[in-house]
């Protein structure tokens, strides 16, 4: 009996490593898709080029001129701040590294990321407090005397439009949800907190369509007085959805999150769209004016969607997925699906 449990053991292991080795070429036409029928040319799931560095979690992804840009963050096994970035050619379904100048040696690791004016910033550290600016022209990483320290909570991720910046944040205790409005004429100076009139409590999914912020989603422990110390009590996901306005700081209802969706974190948007994905695997889709949302290409089976530090990225009207290092959750072999890149065509 003990011989033939080491062996299980064993073979899990090597189906492990084969699909952490696995990584299709750009004649690999294979498509993953869960209702794609017969000439359907939209809606599917594809498996791309996995990404070839160093395994990492919190890095940094945007697009640029049809490329996908991928960096920076901090390294699976080290924990240390990591300095490349490369980029993901989607037409030759390659990976190339790049030059990044003019940088000091980071402290921390990326915590979220945003754009504004032509370059993307990266916010860094659990106190927010280190802020990089990346000039993807230039190649040049340089640090900024912003400060978003003033955000209390661990835990960021953001939302923008050309006038403000929208970040979200949980306290990893009890699960309170704050948004913080910055005016990026000024960031530093907060123009609006809100977390009385926000949906969510943890981890929402975020889009932006036109100059409105859509955010909702997440989760809450199914009694937080039972779990003060989030130590691994049953959540419930939430299913409400809301509409930011910059203009004056509301929020607005729009449909809820059908049941089926599961725990929803993760969104974006296409040509006035939104969608989110969800722990279920599912996808969504939300157009303003729609009574309610619609069900899509389901996330490929087959591979584990646990998306705590992976991102999505829109290129040439396709959402890129790319799974990054989530630790613990990739069961025997940590990190063995960190790099997978995932191409949704809408």
């Amino acid at each position: 009996m003990k011989n033939k449990m080491i062996g299980l053991i064993i073979l899990a292991l090597i189906v492990f490593t084969a699909c952490d080795l696995f990584d299709p070429s750009a004649a690999d036409s294979a498509i993953f898709a869960a209702d794609r029928d017969n000439a359907l040319d939209h809606d599917f799931w594809e498996r791309k080029t996995t990404f070839p560095g160093d395994k990492r979690a919190e890095a940094v992804l945007f697009e640029r001129d049809g490329l996908v840009y991928y960096g920076l963050g901090h390294h699976e096994d080290t924990d240390n701040p990591l300095l490349d970035m490369w980029t993901y050619n989607p037409e030759s379904e390659s990976w190339t590294e790049i030059e990044i100048s003019g940088h000091e040696t980071r402290d921390d690791d990326s915590c979220t990321t945003y754009e504004h004016d032509g370059k993307v910033y990266v916010v860094e550290g659990w106190n927010h407090d280190t802020v990089w600016e990346y000039d993807v022209d230039a190649g040049t990483l340089t640090l900024t005397t912003l400060d978003f320290s003033n955000i209390p909570a661990s835990g960021l991720d953001c939302a923008w439009t050309d006038s403000c910046i929208l970040f979200g944040t949980s306290d990893s205790y009890d699960y309170v949800y704050y948004s913080w409005y910055f005016d990026t004429a000024d960031p530093v100076v907060t123009r609006q907190m809100s977390d009385s009139d926000y949906s969510g409590y943890r981890n929402p999914a975020f889009f932006t369509i036109g100059d409105k912020i859509y955010s909702g989603g997440g989760k809450y422990p199914v009694d937080s007085s039972e779990d003060p110390d989030d130590d691994g009590v049953d959540t419930n996901a939430v299913r409400e959805f809301s509409e930011f306005d910059p203009a004056d700081g509301s929020w607005v209802s729009i449909p809820s999150l059908p049941e089926s969706a599961g725990v929803v974190e993760k969104g974006f948007s296409i040509d006035g769209t939104g969608y989110v994905l969800g722990d279920e695997n599912k996808l969504y889709s939300w157009t303003p004016g729609d009574t309610e949302w619609t069900e899509l290409a389901s996330f490929p089976e087959g591979y584990f969607m646990d998306y705590g530090n992976s991102s999505f990225v829109l290129c040439d009207g396709d959402a890129y997925f790319l799974r990054q290092w989530t630790g613990f959750g990739d069961g025997f072999l940590p990190g063995s699906s960190s790099g997978y890149l995932f191409k949704y065509t809408p």
